[in-house]
């Protein structure tokens, strides 16, 4: 159920309004039951992988908190509670990853082996509540916070129904207050979700989804376009990731402020960094925050010995594990890889960097340092949209060598609809002008309530002009 269809305003329509005449202390309830009708939407089986996913992380943190001064029956637990959440993970998610290429090596030995890989329907929102899951069951193994004991509030943890799909990923340190405290009617968090809630439209609708259109056009046929047109499809596809993933964060983020839940943060305006390290602390940042303390730190702690190969070995473990989170594809490793890359290298080079940064006029160094990072983002997200390892490499050696061909920018604008393209541009340039006013403000509330509601209402108006009113899926649903 996307949130940008009629279907959900309906959904929603209700679940508001049971949720408003139910007494303070049953609320939870009415938003357990919404959560998993929600996720039940699309397709009502995996919801048993959900409740059965809740029931075992329930039930493996309740015994690890009883034998807590039993490290071997606590560790046993905490087993059970991983093993379970990385093994539904692994079957609905990597299993046909893994049997293709048990295929593609046993065909190198003998013909006559055949080994059919595995086609799953990936159950959304899997790879969002199963690190939820395993999260919370580290908090319990570490002693940071005592087992939920009221398996309904857990529940809600796991499946509030605006972030399932696709984030942002809860910690138990933030949702789980918020779940005990009696939520209440706010005029102040009706207006909040309004705004947010709206801006978060106006960027799937009107920014995002158009694009999709034209990004679709470029990398569908890699062969007959030219560098220039290549880049331009990747530049487009950048602009059209943040604003669809963004998006979704702000409308989620909306959504639960209604009902007086305050879901974290994912986004910082990553596009204006100046390293590979600053743009993870910027993009998808309960990924990036949930990577570095739950995966990161304690690989580089489990090797310290190394010294700084240990910090190394932790980044590129982890971002190759990030890379395959996002799917199960060569594609991905890479992409994993080449970050992976990155980031060492910024982590051996810091002493040298920051002599240079004193050296050369803060100006040129910032400058050289933005258009750097943004190169490099724009080329690693060739392997986050091509579709295989050698279209992304196709596109990557067409896109060093015929880039300058301007001629075929322009063949390819007026195939796109000429003045439809110019103006989808116009939009999106208005998006990167605007968005840091908008988000800020409606983040910090730093305007007047009339301005505010100003903001919002040209908003509105651009969306009914200008949105694209299909149904095109959010891009992070895949993952």
């Amino acid at each position: 159920m996307l949130f940008n269809s009629l279907d959900f305003f309906k959904f929603f329509s209700v679940v508001f309004l049971f949720w408003l005449v139910t007494p303070s202390r049953l609320k939870w309830a009415i938003l357990l039951a919404a959560s998993l009708f929600f996720y039940a939407w699309e397709k009502p089986i995996y919801l048993g992988l959900l409740i059965t996913t809740i029931l075992v992380t329930y039930y493996s943190a309740l015994k690890m908190d009883e034998f807590k001064k039993q490290m071997s029956k606590k560790r046993l637990f905490l087993y059970l509670g991983l093993l379970f959440n990385l093994g539904i993970l692994i079957v609905f998610k990597y299993l046909g990853f893994f049997t293709d290429i048990a295929s593609q090596i046993a065909g190198l030995f003998s013909s006559t082996i055949n080994i059919e890989p595995l086609k799953i329907i990936l159950p959304i929102g899997i790879s969002f509540y199963t690190f939820q899951s395993i999260g919370y069951s580290l908090d319990v193994y570490y002693g940071l916070r005592k087992p939920e004991k009221q398996l309904g509030y857990f529940a809600l943890f796991v499946s509030f129904f605006p972030q399932i799909l696709s984030g942002p990923i809860g910690r138990s340190s933030e949702l789980f207050p918020q779940i005990h405290q009696n939520q209440n009617f706010s005029w102040d968090n009706i207006g909040y979700g309004i705004q947010r809630f709206t801006w978060g439209l106006f960027k799937k609708i009107v920014i995002a989804d158009r694009l999709d259109v034209y990004v679709n056009s470029i990398y569908g046929n890699i062969d007959g376009n030219q560098g220039s047109v290549l880049w331009l499809g990747t530049l487009l596809f950048a602009f059209q990731l943040y604003a669809d993933f963004s998006a979704y964060t702000d409308m989620a983020i909306g959504v639960a402020r209604f009902f007086g839940f305050k879901l974290a943060e994912n986004f910082d305006f990553p596009f204006i960094s100046k390293s590979v390290t600053e743009f993870w602390r910027r993009w998808h940042m309960s990924l990036s925050g949930w990577l570095r303390d739950y995966l990161y730190t304690p690989i580089q702690f489990s090797k310290k010995k190394w010294k700084q190969w240990a910090t190394v070995y932790a980044i590129f473990l982890t971002f190759i594990i990030c890379g395959l989170w996002h799917g199960a594809k060569f594609t991905f490793v890479i992409f994993g890889i080449i970050q992976g890359l990155a980031l060492t290298y910024e982590m051996l080079t810091r002493d040298k960097r920051q002599k240079w940064s004193k050296t050369f006029p803060p100006l040129f160094y910032n400058s050289f340092s933005w258009i750097v990072t943004f190169i490099f983002t724009l080329i690693s997200f060739v392997f986050f949209r091509a579709d295989t390892t050698p279209q992304a490499f196709l596109l990557l050696k067409k896109a060093f060598s015929s880039f300058y061909d301007i001629h075929a920018v322009k063949d390819f604008i007026v195939q796109a609809g000429g003045i439809k393209f110019l103006f989808s541009m116009l939009l999106l340039l208005f998006f990167i002008l605007s968005d840091k006013l908008f988000s800020l403000s409606f983040l910090n509330q730093s305007k007047k309530p009339f301005v505010l509601n100003l903001m919002v209402s040209s908003l509105i108006v651009l969306i009914i002009l200008f949105g694209t009113f299909g149904k095109v899926n959010f891009i992070y649903f895949q993952f």
